[in-house]
């Protein structure tokens, strides 16, 4: 996260694209649900229709700064969501998996929600906040080792 909003909303969906990009790339079909108002209202970007048969719904999220802290910026408030109460993405969410973009790194780190809501249940991590949220710092080497998590070179 940075504070400015603008280069924010402009970094994550070329995130956003370079997901779509890698996951079609690698013969997934990728169903783009960001201007669906109820998939919005859910903060789910896509449906993935996976190779082998499965349908995932996925967030992208584009975290720069985890590539240097080493940490992933877990949202639970924000002073400019009024539609969702303040909450943060993570307190709303309701994708099955969440996509980080390291953009600069070219790397999709991929975590199933229900572990990555489980490890942080579980464990008491720093948090931190920036110029309109508030969130977690979840260490990236605590979400490798995790069942679900998948890296993808972008």
């Amino acid at each position: 996260m940075n504070d400015d909003f603008n280069k924010d909303l402009e970094r994550g969906k070329r995130g956003e694209k370079l997901f779509e990009e890698t996951l079609t790339a690698i013969g997934h079909t990728v169903i783009d649900l960001r201007d669906n108002a109820e998939a919005r209202s859910k903060d789910i970007d896509f449906r993935v229709l996976l190779k082998d048969g499965n349908i995932a719904t996925v967030e992208v999220k584009t975290d720069d700064k985890s590539q240097y802290t080493g940490n992933l910026f877990i949202e639970y408030a924000n002073t400019n969501n009024i539609s969702h109460n303040y909450m943060g993405w993570y307190k709303y969410c309701e994708a099955d998996f969440y996509t980080f973009v390291q953009i600069e790194k070219r790397k999709a780190h991929l975590v199933s929600r229900d572990e990555l809501e489980n490890l942080i249940k579980t464990n008491k991590f720093r948090t931190a906040s920036s110029y309109n949220a508030c969130g977690f710092l979840v260490p990236l080497n605590n979400i490798t080792t995790l069942e679900s998590y998948h890296c993808f070179n972008m």
